[in-house]
C-alpha cells in the first residue's frame, strides 16, 4: 500500500495561504501589544513631567501648598506647561494681597490691565533670578494670547518685554510705544516695591487713554503715606472692593457675561484668571486677622502664619535690623580655622563612637533604599516589556535592563540651632557634635542637610530698641531686637565644604539671645521650598527664648506663647516632620517629639537611635 499525504498538505498554494494569515496574525498582534506599551510608556513620561513641574512650581513659589490643579492647563504639555506653572508661582511668591492698593477701579479693561502689569512684574522679578524661564513664559503667553491682543494685553507685552529684557520675538509685533518707553525705566526701579509699582501702572493706563481717575492714581496705599495716612476700613478688600460687596469682582464677571459672544478665547481666559485672582485675594483677606496692619512689618516667612492663626497676637516693632548671613562672613578665614580646630580637639575622644554609630545608622538607611531599575541599555537583563520591539527589530541593541539602588532623594534634612548665650560652654559644644553627626552620615546616604543657627545681634536690645525709644516707647511694641539669623550649610553644599564654617559656634560673641519662634518659621519658610517629598525639622536647643528688650516691654509669656503657637503649627503640617534635641533639658513641654542629651558620651548613640525611628 502506498501511504500519501492529505491533499491540504500537498496543496503549496493553501501551505503559502496559512503561512500568510499565521504571520499576519502574529504581527497584528505584536503591533497591538507594542502600540499599547508605547501608550502606556506615554503616559507614564507624561505624569513623570508633570510631578517635576509641580515640585519645581513649589519651589519658584516657595509654597508647598500649590499644585497643578491650581492651573487651568488640562492636556498642556512641554514648555507651555512649564509656563504656565512658572507664572502662576512668580505670582503667587512676589504678590501680596495684604500689600496691594485699595484702587476702586470702575471701567473692567482698565482693572484687567492693571492685573496684567503686576502680574508683569512678579513675572519679571522671577526672571530676574532665573532667566530660563522667560522662554517657557513666553510659550504660555503665545499659547493664551491669540489673535489680535486686546488693548490690556498689548500693554502687557509691551510692559513684559521691557521688564524681562527678553526678546519676545514669538509676540504679536507692534510699534514700540514711545509712552511706555519712558514709564519702563521707573517701573524696573520699583519692581521690589509692590505699592509703588502699582501707583506708576496706573499713571501709565491713564497715559495710554484707560479709564483711571485721579483719585485712582492717588489714593493711598497700606503703609504707605496718603493724605490722612489712615489704616484701610475694616472688612475692605485689598483691591478696593469690600469683601462683603466685591464690585470689582462683579464688573469682571459681567464683563465676562457680556463678552461671551464678541471676546476671543484668549481674552476670556485672562478675565477668568483675573477674577479667580481677585477671588482668591478675597479669599485671603476673609480669612487673615483683623490686625493685618502687622503683615506689612512682618518678614516674608512669617506671613503665612500670620493669615493661618485666628488668634495671632505677635507684633515685630521692626524688621529693619534683622540679617541673614552665610556662618564664613562672620568671622576671619584664620579665626575659622582656629575654631575648627578647637573643635577637632574637644571631639577628639569621641571619634571612633562616633564613626561606630554613624555607620550602624548608615547602614539602616541603606538597607532600606529602594532598588529600581534603568532602561535602554545594550547589556544586562532582558527587558520583557520590550519583546515585541525585538520581535519587530531584532537588531535593536537598547532591549536591557540594570538594577540600581535609589538613595533617600525624597528626603531633606534642616537642622535648626540654638546660638544663644546660655548654650556657652559645654552645650554648645554638644549641639556642634550632634550636627556634625548628623550631617556627615545623612550626607553618606544621599539625604539633603541643612545646618542653620538663631541667635540676635545685640545683648538686651540692638537698633530696634533704640528706634523704638527715640519714636516714643509705644505701648507693647512686640519684638525689640535684632535677629541674626545663620547659614552654616546650604542643602546644595557639600559637608567637606562647610565643615570649617560649624567651628563659628564656638565663637564667643556670637552667642546672645534667642527668638525661637520666628527661627523655626524662618527655617521652615526655607524648608518647604526644597522639591523632596519628605521634610524634616530638627532643632537643637537647651529651653525657652530669652530675650531681654522684648519681655521687659511686653508681657513676661510674649516670646514664649508665640513658640507654642508656632510649634502646634508646624506640627499639624502634613508635609513636615518636626523634632528637637534638648541640649541638657527636657524640651518636651514645647516639643511633641523631644530627646534629651544630658551627657555628650550618649550623644551618638541617642541620636541614631532617634534618627533611625524617624528615617526607617
Amino acid at each position: 500500500m502506498i501511504w500519501r499525504m492529505p491533499s491540504a498538505l500537498l496543496s503549496s498554494t493553501a501551505l503559502i495561504r496559512w503561512n500568510i494569515v499565521f504571520w499576519r496574525n502574529i504581527t497584528s498582534a505584536v503591533s497591538e501589544r507594542s502600540c499599547c506599551m508605547a501608550e502606556k510608556d506615554k503616559e507614564a513620561e507624561a505624569e513623570i513631567f508633570a510631578a517635576s513641574v509641580a515640585a519645581a512650581m513649589r519651589a519658584l513659589a516657595e509654597n508647598a501648598e500649590i499644585d497643578l490643579q491650581n492651573l487651568e492647563a488640562e492636556g498642556e504639555t512641554g514648555r507651555v506647561l512649564r509656563g504656565m506653572a512658572d507664572r502662576y508661582a512668580f505670582h503667587r511668591r512676589y504678590h501680596d494681597a495684604a500689600l496691594h492698593p485699595r484702587h476702586r477701579l470702575k471701567h473692567p479693561e482698565t482693572l484687567m490691565a492693571h492685573m496684567l502689569l503686576e502680574q508683569a512684574r512678579c513675572e519679571a522679578l522671577g526672571t530676574g533670578r532665573m532667566r530660563g524661564t522667560a522662554a517657557n513664559m513666553q510659550e504660555a503667553i503665545l499659547k493664551e494670547i491669540t489673535g489680535d491682543p486686546t488693548p490690556a494685553q498689548k500693554t502687557y507685552l509691551a510692559v513684559w518685554r521691557g521688564l524681562t529684557e527678553y526678546d519676545g520675538s514669538g509676540f504679536p509685533q507692534e510699534q514700540e510705544d514711545v509712552r511706555i518707553a519712558e514709564y519702563l525705566p521707573l517701573l524696573k526701579e520699583t519692581l521690589g516695591d509692590q505699592a509703588a509699582f502699582s501707583k506708576l501702572s496706573l499713571s501709565l493706563l491713564k497715559e495710554l487713554g484707560f479709564e483711571v481717575s485721579t483719585a485712582e492714581v492717588s489714593e493711598p496705599v497700606p503703609g504707605g503715606e496718603g493724605e490722612d495716612g489712615g489704616e484701610p476700613e475694616r472688612g475692605e478688600d485689598p483691591e478696593g472692593g469690600a469683601s462683603g460687596d466685591p464690585e470689582a469682582l462683579k464688573r469682571l464677571m459681567a464683563m465676562a457675561a457680556a463678552g461671551e459672544a464678541e471676546t476671543s478665547a484668549s481674552d476670556m481666559q485672562t478675565i477668568r484668571e483675573t477674577a479667580n485672582a481677585l477671588m482668591e485675594e478675597m479669599a485671603q483677606s476673609r480669612a487673615a486677622p483683623e490686625n493685618t496692619d502687622h503683615l506689612a512689618q512682618m518678614p516674608q516667612y512669617a506671613r503665612q502664619f500670620a493669615l493661618e492663626m485666628e488668634d495671632y497676637s505677635y507684633n515685630i516693632f521692626t524688621t529693619e535690623f534683622d540679617t541673614v548671613e552665610q556662618a564664613d562672613r562672620l568671622a576671619t578665614t584664620d579665626e575659622l580655622v582656629e575654631l575648627r580646630r578647637y573643635l577637632d580637639d574637644m571631639t577628639a575622644p569621641m571619634q571612633r563612637m562616633i564613626g561606630r554609630f554613624a555607620a550602624k545608622l548608615q547602614r539602616y538607611i541603606l538597607a532600606r533604599q529602594k532598588h529600581a531599575f534603568q532602561y535602554s541599555y545594550d547589556s544586562g537583563l532582558l527587558d520583557h516589556k520590550r519583546l515585541s520591539e525585538i520581535v519587530i527589530n531584532p537588531e535593536n541593541p537598547l532591549c536591557y535592563k540594570q538594577t540600581h539602588d535609589t538613595p533617600f532623594r525624597d528626603t531633606v534634612v534642616s537642622l535648626l540651632i540654638d546660638n544663644s548665650g546660655s548654650m556657652r560652654g559645654r552645650p554648645i559644644m554638644t549641639a556642634a557634635v550632634s550636627t556634625e553627626i548628623l550631617a556627615r552620615t545623612l550626607e553618606r546616604c544621599g539625604i539633603r542637610t541643612e545646618i542653620l543657627g538663631f541667635t540676635t545681634k545685640h545683648w538686651k536690645g540692638g537698633e530696634s530698641q533704640k528706634k523704638w525709644k527715640i519714636t516714643g516707647r509705644s505701648a507693647t511694641p512686640g519684638r525689640l531686637n535684632d535677629l541674626l539669623h545663620i547659614i552654616y550649610k546650604s542643602a546644595d553644599m557639600p559637608w567637606r565644604r562647610a565643615r570649617q564654617s560649624l567651628g563659628l559656634m564656638l565663637q564667643d560673641g556670637l552667642l546672645k539671645e534667642n527668638i525661637d519662634g520666628e527661627a523655626l518659621l524662618w527655617a521652615y519658610d526655607r524648608l518647604r521650598m526644597m522639591p523632596e517629598e519628605r521634610k524634616i525639622l530638627i532643632v537643637i536647643s537647651d529651653g525657652a527664648p530669652i530675650d531681654d528688650a522684648t519681655l521687659s516691654s511686653n508681657h513676661g509669656q510674649f516670646l514664649e506663647e508665640h513658640l507654642h503657637k508656632v510649634i502646634h503649627w508646624l506640627e499639624n503640617k502634613k508635609h513636615i516632620e518636626l523634632l528637637s534635641i534638648g541640649i541638657g533639658h527636657d524640651v518636651t513641654r514645647y516639643y511633641h517629639k523631644a530627646v534629651k542629651i544630658t551627657d555628650v558620651n550618649d550623644l551618638a548613640e541617642t541620636l541614631v537611635d532617634k534618627m533611625i525611628e524617624l528615617l526607617v
